[in-house]
């Protein structure tokens, strides 16, 4: 659509009254005066003026948005008229960036547009438990079951299954035509609990919106085990919180990780977006036509799991911010490099689209090895090494590919001042004798508890228990 360029139709589109024109182009062409869509407008006006077809030759400014996949929503827009405003505007600017090394980034105001939408909401998940498809489910269903229109986008982080995922949800009365990411919404839900400690989830909730957390503390209890941070902006908000046990409702179902029928119906029941039992009857419509291909059994557990997750919300009264509760822990590391510090832990909380140009490397190069500094805190059971049973095959620590858990062969000297949590025991190998030999799990880093369904203990009956060697706790 761009090429051939048509000065025509662009003359025809742009009034005699036209002061000011702003070009915006999502490309950057080093060595050139300009970018092609603004060299392009600029000599289609300029040469109108000289042939006498216009009798006025508008101002022209250039613009870059969008490189990197940076948002452009309605406070790039203002930002861009408010520069066109101004007697002597920028002659070339960047929207979506803060570029404190050219000085060329336009301040982003508020935005200030009245809201148009019935609803919008954010889901905050983890790659394979379900939180996608459920929103993709809800859109589906609210699409064909309700007058409204909805929309929805997807972000996912690049390590797919296991990593972060934010759906995007928006319904409306009328078409939705926002091409951009949802940046406060009426209802966050967030469906992992670890998430608390690391993304700024409340902080992207309207006032007076709706907070439902995944969580196994009960809604007595749950309030003392937040950040202050949290509790502060929840209080600000003055949001309506909830929680529910999702993970558990799903183990009794028979559901594994797959928490996001639960999500679903927790989100349906809070909104009120589909009236009475509809949602609940709609619900089972879709996981009848999603699961039956699968058995009968399988429909009728995610069947339970809906009838479970209504009887188990529970609404958490906001109460002054609680001194004894922890402050949100550092992303990295005190001991990590500067740059991990600055830009890397920016980015794994999700702040990655606010650092400064000049925060980033001038010559391009990114060091390496920083996913060691990454402690993401995802596993819901962890193991517990018995050194008494253990008979050292070390199968364990093969199976981990997170290296998670580390056997070291030590001397005793080193073990003196070791801390009582570093149990050992003694080396059972001809080739190092009066040696030690330790195990270290390192929970923030492990997914999973893989390393306690590979040990090559024989496996008993005992509940909870995967192998003789290790014990699994939540």
């Amino acid at each position: 659509m761009y090429r051939p360029f048509s000065a025509k139709h662009l003359l025809q589109a742009l009034p005699e009254s036209t002061r000011s024109v702003a070009v915006l182009d999502r490309t950057k062409e080093p060595g050139a005066h300009a970018e092609p869509l603004y060299l392009d407008v600029m000599t289609a006006l300029a040469e109108a003026f000289n042939h006498g077809e216009r009798e006025t030759l508008p101002r022209v400014i250039g613009g870059r948005y969008g490189l990197s996949s940076k948002e452009f929503g309605p406070d790039c827009v203002l930002a861009i008229f408010n520069e066109l405003a101004q007697a002597k505007p920028k002659p070339r600017f960047t929207v979506g960036i803060y570029d404190d090394v050219t000085n060329l980034s336009l301040p982003l105001p508020e935005n200030t547009l009245p809201a148009t939408a019935r609803l919008e909401a954010l889901f905050y998940g983890l790659g394979s438990d379900g939180s996608v498809s459920a929103t993709k489910n809800n859109i589906k269903i609210i699409g064909n079951s309700t007058p409204w229109f909805a929309q929805g986008y997807f972000v996912y982080d690049s390590k797919k299954a296991g990593g972060l995922t934010v759906s995007h949800l928006r319904v409306s009365d009328t078409p939705i035509r926002s091409a951009y990411l949802v940046a406060q919404a009426d209802f966050v839900g967030c469906h992992q609990l670890q998430f608390i400690d690391k993304y700024q989830m409340a902080e992207r909730l309207k006032p007076g919106g709706i907070f439902l957390l995944n969580t196994p503390y009960s809604a007595d209890e749950v309030w003392a085990r937040l950040p202050q941070e949290v509790q502060a902006v929840l209080n600000q908000k003055k949001a309506r919180f909830y929680v529910i046990n999702a993970a558990k409702i799903a183990r009794e179902c028979g559901l594994a990780a797959r928490i996001n029928t639960v999500m679903q119906m927790a989100f349906f029941h809070l909104t009120q977006i589909l009236p009475g039992d509809s949602a609940l009857m709609e619900l089972q419509n879709a996981i009848a036509k999603s699961y039956s291909s699968k058995g009968q059994d399988l429909v009728e557990r995610n069947w339970q799991a809906l009838a479970l997750a209504r009887e188990s919300l529970a609404e958490v009264p906001l109460q002054p911010v609680n001194a004894s509760s922890p402050n949100r822990p550092p992303v990295v590391s005190d001991e990590a490099p500067d740059f991990v510090k600055t830009v890397t832990a920016a980015m794994l909380a999700g702040l990655g689209d606010a650092l400064p140009v000049s925060a980033l490397p001038p010559d391009g190069t990114w060091p390496v090895g920083t996913t060691r500094w990454e402690k993401r805190n995802i596993a819901e059971e962890i193991p517990i090494w018995k050194e008494d049973l253990c008979t050292q095959c070390n199968h364990c620590v093969a199976a981990c590919p997170h290296s998670a858990i580390r056997a070291k062969v030590v001397s005793p000297d080193a073990m003196e001042h070791a801390p009582a949590s570093l149990h050992s025991l003694d080396v059972k190998s001809a080739i190092c004798v009066a040696r030690n030999t330790c195990c270290r799990w390192r929970r923030r880093t492990a997914p999973a508890v893989t390393c306690a369904l590979k040990c090559a203990r024989p496996k008993t009956a005992e509940p909870g228990n995967q192998g003789d060697q290790y014990d699994v706790a939540p």
